[in-house]
C-alpha cells in the first residue's frame, strides 16, 4: 500500500535530472559590464646613427689607373664595412678631414701633407708617401716611383729569363726629374739574372738594350721598333704610354711586358704585367687602419698578371716571385735609378 506512492516518487526525480543533464550550466562569475580603459603607451623612437665616412682624393692626374684600382678596392672595403665612401675632387681642407673616421690620400701635394700633421682623430692612409708625414694614426704606404722601378728591374730579369741569347730590351722616353729610369732599371734587371749577357751568334750588341725615344708619338715609336727589330730583340718591355701608343699600331714581331694591362691586339703575345699594387696594401691593412693600431710605413707590392703560360711557365714565375719578393723586401736594390 505504500510501496505504490514511493516508486511514483521515484519515477517523477528520475525524469527532473534527465531532463536538467542536457542544459549547460554556467561555470564563471559573469563580469561586469563596465570595461577599464587601458593606456596606450607610444614607443619611444631613437634618431638613426649616421654610418662613419671615409674619404678618397686623388690629385691630378699622376697614374689614373693606378688611382682607379684603389677606389675600386676601397668601394667594396667600405661596403663590407658598413661605412660612406666620399670622392672628392678638391683637395681637403683641415676642417673637412675631421669630419671623417678614414681619409685615403693617393699622390697628394705637399701642401696637404704639411696641413694635415694637424689633423687629430682621423685615420689618414697616405700612398705615395715621399716625405714621412707626422702624426698618430698616418698610415703611409710606399713610393709609387720607387714601385715603378722594381716592377720594371722585376721585368728585365723575366725577359732575360725566358728570350733566347738574352736578345730583350725595353723602350721609353727618357724620365723627368723625379721619376724613375724604366728603361735603366730593366736593363739592372736583365744584368742580375745573365750577367754580362754575351750572345751566341750574331748580331752582336750588348743585351738586354734601351731604346730611348724622343717622345711617346706614332712617330718616335715606330723609329724606337725599327732599331729593335735591327738589334734582332724578341722581347720588349714597355711603359704605360708607349703600351697605349703601340696599342693603335702592328705589334709587329716581338713579344711584350709592360706595367699595365694589355690592349685586345697586343694580348697574344704579352707574356705578363708586371705593377705596383697599393690597392693590395690598403686591403690587407684594412683591418687594423679601422682599429686605430699603430701606425706603420708599408711598401708597395709589386703585382704579377695577365700571365701566358706558354711563355712564362709556372716553375720560372715561381722563380720570378722570389726575387719580386727579395725587391720588395729590399734585399735587391737596383742602382741609382730615380733621377
Amino acid at each position: 500500500m505504500y510501496l505504490l506512492p514511493f516508486l511514483l516518487r521515484l519515477g517523477v526525480a528520475l525524469v527532473l535530472t534527465a531532463c536538467a543533464g542536457g542544459q549547460d550550466l554556467p561555470t564563471e562569475t559573469p563580469q561586469s559590464s563596465e570595461t577599464a580603459s587601458v593606456a596606450t603607451i607610444a614607443p619611444k623612437t631613437s634618431p638613426t646613427k649616421a654610418p662613419p665616412k671615409v674619404l678618397y682624393y686623388q690629385a691630378g692626374d699622376l697614374y689614373p689607373e693606378l688611382g682607379q684600382k684603389v677606389l675600386a678596392t676601397l668601394q667594396d672595403l667600405t661596403r663590407d664595412s658598413g661605412m660612406d665612401l666620399v670622392v672628392s675632387e678638391n683637395q681637403p681642407g683641415t676642417a673637412e678631414l675631421a669630419e671623417y673616421q678614414v681619409a685615403v690620400l693617393f699622390c697628394p701635394e705637399e701642401s696637404l701633407l704639411t696641413s694635415i700633421q694637424a689633423v687629430s682623430g682621423i685615420s689618414l692612409v697616405v700612398i705615395d708617401a715621399v716625405s714621412a708625414v707626422q702624426g698618430s694614426q698616418t698610415w703611409m704606404i710606399g713610393d709609387l716611383e720607387a714601385a715603378r722601378e722594381q716592377a720594371a728591374f722585376l721585368a728585365g730579369y723575366v725577359a732575360a729569363l725566358i728570350t733566347p741569347d738574352w736578345r730583350a730590351g725595353a723602350i721609353g722616353s727618357p724620365p723627368a726629374e723625379g721619376e724613375a729610369n724604366l728603361l735603366e732599371a730593366f736593363v739592372q734587371g736583365g744584368q742580375f739574372f745573365c750577367g754580362l749577357c754575351r750572345p751566341a751568334y750574331p748580331p752582336y750588341y750588348d743585351y738586354p738594350v734601351a731604346i730611348p725615344i724622343s717622345s711617346i708619338e706614332a712617330d718616335s715609336l715606330e723609329l724606337g721598333l725599327a732599331e729593335a727589330e735591327t738589334r734582332a730583340l724578341k722581347v720588349l718591355f714597355l711603359d704605360e704610354g708607349v703600351a697605349e701608343i703601340l696599342g693603335t699600331l702592328s705589334s709587329g714581331n716581338f713579344q711584350y711586358l709592360g706595367l699595365q694591362s694589355p690592349s685586345d691586339n697586343l694580348r697574344a703575345d704579352w707574356i705578363a704585367t708586371l705593377r705596383p699594387a697599393p690597392e693590395q696594401a690598403l686591403a690587407k691593412n684594412w683591418t687594423l687602419i679601422l682599429s686605430g693600431s699603430p701606425v706603420q710605413s708599408i711598401d708597395i707590392p709589386i703585382l704579377i698578371e695577365d700571365t701566358n703560360p706558354e711563355l712564362l711557365t709556372p716553375g720560372k714565375l715561381l722563380l720570378v716571385q722570389e726575387i719580386r719578393d727579395d725587391l720588395v723586401a729590399g734585399f735587391i736594390q737596383p742602382i741609382g735609378i730615380v733621377q
